[in-house]
């Protein structure tokens, strides 16, 4: 019986979240009619921009691993501490000399 009640469930959800949708695109396209069906349809412009911030996204995602990455390896190994605490100082006195 609760294989059933879960399969009613979810189609009513669906249901529930189609008529929402629906809702919504009335409003966006000022219809006022309720028996008819909109269906909004995705351009080559809106396909461009989703995966342009897709990419965006996963080189952010992998430049920040990489920065984490080279952040543990600097904690954990002293040599390497040292050597990115002086560059990061030498950075430090030339970004102060230029703003003087």
């Amino acid at each position: 019986m609760g294989k059933f009640k879960k399969t009613l469930v979810s189609a009513a959800k669906a249901d529930l979240a189609q008529e929402q949708e629906q809702k919504r695109l009335r409003k966006k396209h000022h219809v006022e009619e309720e028996g008819l069906l909109i269906v909004e349809r995705d351009n080559l412009l809106k396909f461009f921009v989703r995966c342009l911030a897709s990419m965006v996204r996963i080189g952010a995602t992998i430049f920040l691993s990489l920065l984490a990455a080279i952040g543990l390896v600097s904690l954990v190994y002293p040599e390497v501490r040292e050597v990115l605490l002086r560059v990061l100082y030498q950075i430090g006195q030339e970004l102060f000399t230029m703003l003087r």
